[in-house]
């Protein structure tokens, strides 16, 4: 049996309540069983702006930095009350057999982007996160501060103040990854989510930074595959004609199959994405939300979020 360890870095990362950073969780990686270990406070109960990598059987060979995450605390009081995570550890106990250990490794290691693909498309539609940046979001959502220090009369002692960040902090109100919602995402690691949940978070994405045609095309897709699907459970002998359709002609013949298809989905999502796309029509934020909404319906009819295994009930969505 040979143990291997490797970290994974999250890009902009989750926002998480600072409790779940004590727990670690299982998975699976490649087709292995995994645990997943996160980064760890500094100084547990006192002032840290920065996390620290967890403690694991191997010495640590890395302290406390911008890239494993970031602490939000009570400013009178010192404690942590929420963190984002920006970098995790696993851990795997493998007997390589006639395959070697460099094969399993390589398999590991080629197996996390898809893994975390998947495990980051669940935590955002469970929990409303927007945690991948889309567009010109990933030129314009990471701005640099100049970091300045308290320095002492004599220059003796320098404090810092304010850091530089290379990476996105999450300022608006958001519902954290806790424990439930982390041990259920790292479930269906291997379940990959439907598409038009993927561009349903991608709308979401792009509507963050403020692209509301784009966000309005992007919802209107998902809304559209998850119509196609609706009308192949209710009429498969026509399907050919049904994949010529566009999507006001296919919502339409829904409608005739007796699903309830309400009008605010022709006037909010159907026409402001025909005005987007063949218009070229600005769309605000407020036309940019009803949207979004009017997707979310006919995608959770479509497609029902799943079972995680080891549950008896499937994955909510708390936004």
């Amino acid at each position: 049996m040979t143990s291997f360890e490797w970290w994974y870095d999250l890009g902009a990362g989750f926002v998480a309540p600072a409790d779940l950073l004590a727990g670690s969780f299982h998975t699976r990686v490649g087709g292995y069983e995994a645990t997943v270990l996160l980064p760890a406070l500094a100084h547990p109960g006192g002032l840290a702006s920065f996390l620290a990598p967890p403690i694991v059987e191997a010495e640590p060979i890395d302290t406390r930095s911008e890239e494993w995450g970031t602490v939000y605390m009570v400013s009178n009081k010192h404690e942590p009350i929420g963190v984002i995570v920006r970098r995790l550890v696993l851990t795997a106990d493998v007997d390589p057999g006639h395959l070697g250990e460099f094969v399993v490794a390589r398999t590991l290691v080629d197996a996390m982007d898809g893994w975390w693909d998947n495990v980051r498309t669940w935590a955002e539609i469970v929990t409303g996160q927007r945690m991948t940046k889309f567009g010109s979001q990933a030129k314009t959502a990471s701005p640099k501060t100049t970091p300045i220090w308290r320095v002492s009369r004599h220059g003796s002692q320098r404090e810092m103040i304010t850091y530089s960040s290379e990476l996105p902090l999450t300022l608006d109100p958001v519902h954290g990854v806790d424990s439930d919602v982390l041990k259920d995402c790292l479930a269906l690691a291997e379940v990959t989510p439907p598409l038009a949940w993927s561009f349903l978070c991608g709308a979401r994405s792009l509507h963050e930074g403020a692209e509301y045609r784009r966000a309005v095309i992007d919802a209107a897709t998902a809304a559209e595959l998850a119509i196609t699907r609706l009308l192949d459970e209710r009429s498969a002998n026509d399907w050919e004609s049904i994949t010529k359709m566009t999507l006001g002609r296919k919502a339409n013949k829904l409608k005739e199959l007796d699903y309830p298809v309400p009008q605010s989905f022709f006037d909010n999502l159907v026409r402001k994405r025909n005005k987007a796309v063949h218009d070229g029509e600005t769309i605000d934020r407020v036309e940019c939300d009803k949207a979004i909404v009017e997707a979310v319906n006919v995608i959770h009819d479509a497609y029902p979020l799943p079972r995680p295994p080891g549950r008896s009930q499937p994955i909510r969505r708390l936004w």
